[in-house]
């Protein structure tokens, strides 16, 4: 009698067993400078709850800017193009995500799950920036540029 059940337990083990087949994303992840062109704070109530970059990636094809939407800490949630539309990075998926297309401030609240929409207060240029972004060069103004101290004397 314990031979027949060493023999069906040894028989249905096989069918207990999952089996996945893993596949290796293509390529190196990398960080990406970007330049900063303007910053937000993210308020639901008094509460901070996120932040809003509109960034530039110098040397892309596409240069026009878009808004990156982060949480409190620093971490991505997803990304706001031109034309309104937003992506979330979900994680164990290709690419963006599409998940509404409305004003920036509806698609916040989206991106973030809020239950309200938010309010959007604009940071100095001063404030320090994560380690990913770096601050756009500032612009010169074009035409003549004011002469050095020796060059007044």
């Amino acid at each position: 009698m314990p031979i027949r059940f060493l023999v069906l337990f040894l028989f249905l083990l096989p069918a207990c067993v999952e089996t996945h087949r893993v596949r290796r994303l293509g390529g190196e992840l990398r960080l990406e400078k970007v330049d900063v062109l303007a910053s937000w704070k993210v308020f639901e109530g008094k509460d901070v709850v996120g932040r809003v970059l509109k960034v530039r990636i110098p040397g892309a094809k596409d240069k026009e800017p878009f808004y990156l939407v982060q949480w409190p800490g620093g971490g991505p949630v997803g990304r706001i193009d031109g034309m309104g539309r937003a992506y979330r990075y979900e994680p164990f998926k290709e690419g963006l995500v599409l998940v509404g297309m409305d004003s920036l401030e509806e698609d916040v609240k989206t991106l973030l799950e809020l239950s309200s929409v938010p309010k959007l207060q604009r940071e100095s240029r001063g404030q320090a920036r994560p380690a990913s972004v770096r601050k756009a060069p500032e612009k010169k103004p074009a035409g003549k540029t004011p002469a050095s101290d020796k060059e007044r004397e």
